[in-house]
């Protein structure tokens, strides 16, 4: 499971730097559009081998992760805030040791062939840190991370360190 916590870190963190007009191969496109049929503006993105469609689907940012040979890798939903997730996880983090933190955001994550995970990005008061929680479908915690310079590495990039599925 370290592979796919390097793998998620280097494909998240390095989604913001990469080049949006890049030519994407035709196995990749294909994939996407089995998957996504409903979906006519993908912005593209490419990091390291990986193909990123960036779109809009149901009101949430979603991004899906592709290997040249277009295989699905990855997809990640931002719900942003946690009224989005599931009431299993909603309830389990309300809760939590971390409920009185303030929730910075909520996103889906989901694996071929692995159980979705919702990891939750929180910030410590009066502190750069913060944690990012990671929760199974049924609201478990299964995993929480402190994240350094919580402020410098929000969003996407902040869930370095959540990867693993027990």
């Amino acid at each position: 499971m370290k592979d796919l916590k390097i793998l998620f870190f280097v494909i998240m963190c390095a989604v913001g730097q990469a080049s949006f007009a890049i030519e994407v191969p035709s196995p990749v496109t294909n994939a996407f559009k089995e998957a996504f049929p409903l979906v006519a503006d993908a912005a593209w993105s490419a990091d390291e081998g990986y193909y990123v469609a960036t779109f809009t689907q149901n009101e949430f940012e979603t991004r899906v992760w592709f290997d040249a040979q277009g295989h699905w890798v990855m997809e990640q939903i931002d719900w942003q805030t946690l009224s989005e997730a599931p009431s299993a996880i909603f309830n389990a983090f309300s809760q939590g040791q971390y409920a009185q933190n303030e929730v910075q955001d909520v996103v889906q994550i989901q694996y071929p062939e692995q159980a979705t995970l919702v990891a939750i990005l929180v910030g410590m008061p009066n502190q750069e840190n913060g944690y990012m929680l990671l929760y199974n479908e049924h609201g478990e915690l299964i995993d929480s991370n402190e994240l350094a310079n919580f402020n410098h590495c929000l969003g996407a990039c902040s869930m370095l360190q959540a990867t693993t599925v027990q």
